[in-house]
């Protein structure tokens, strides 16, 4: 893409790849969009607090779709909900206060795991030991996804 959307540079390849990322359903384009409309170019807080917004609104409508018994819906939601909180981090260093990253970080790990788990006849997890590790602690979680048997079977 060669139109920027950020005089930054940092910004604008990361909003990039958040658009990207919605092929795969890690995102959604009016979602994005509107984030990246709301932040103030190359000001680190405010790419952060915009995009932690959206992950969060994200999240409680997925929140919402697991509740209400549409799992799909759910699983989905938990996935954009997750990388908008990722992308969220992405600017936490040129803030006061980078250590905000770890309390974002644990709340994008439980929306990606929801999304996985959500997913159960696509994926499977494992735990492999790290090189040089030999406690069960230093287990890398890894998820293995498949496809569905017929995607559209599924409820929405």
């Amino acid at each position: 893409m060669s139109r920027r959307l950020f005089k930054d540079d940092a910004f604008d390849f990361n909003a990039k790849i958040v658009l990207g990322g919605v092929y795969r359903g890690a995102g959604d384009v009016g979602e994005a969009l509107s984030t990246i409309d709301r932040i103030h170019d190359g000001d680190s807080e405010s790419w952060h607090w915009e995009w932690l917004k959206s992950g969060e609104r994200v999240l409680a409508v997925a929140e919402e779709c697991e509740a209400a018994g549409h799992p799909v819906s759910a699983r989905e939601g938990y996935l954009r909900a997750s990388a908008f909180l990722y992308t969220s981090t992405r600017s936490l260093d040129g803030t006061k206060d980078p250590s905000r990253r770890h309390e974002v970080w644990r709340a994008h790990r439980r929306a990606w795991d929801d999304s996985a788990s959500s997913a159960t006849r696509r994926s499977s997890g494992s735990r492999f030991p790290m090189r040089g590790r030999s406690s069960s602690a230093s287990l890398s979680p890894h998820l293995f996804g498949r496809p569905a048997a017929n995607r559209h079977s599924e409820q929405r």
